[in-house]
């Protein structure tokens, strides 16, 4: 599984590649977002 971590404005968040739409065959992401620290995001599982 495919994913970054960001930094916005005070918060961090993280995406997550989760596959493609098997009818349009567009990424799918997942984006989680409010972690207070980087290590806070990285201890979420995905």
């Amino acid at each position: 599984m495919q994913g970054y971590f960001r930094k916005r404005g005070t918060t961090w968040s993280f995406s997550v590649e989760i596959g493609r739409d098997p009818v349009t065959g567009k990424r799918k992401q997942k984006t989680v977002s409010g972690f207070k620290t980087k290590k806070e995001a990285q201890a979420r599982p995905g």
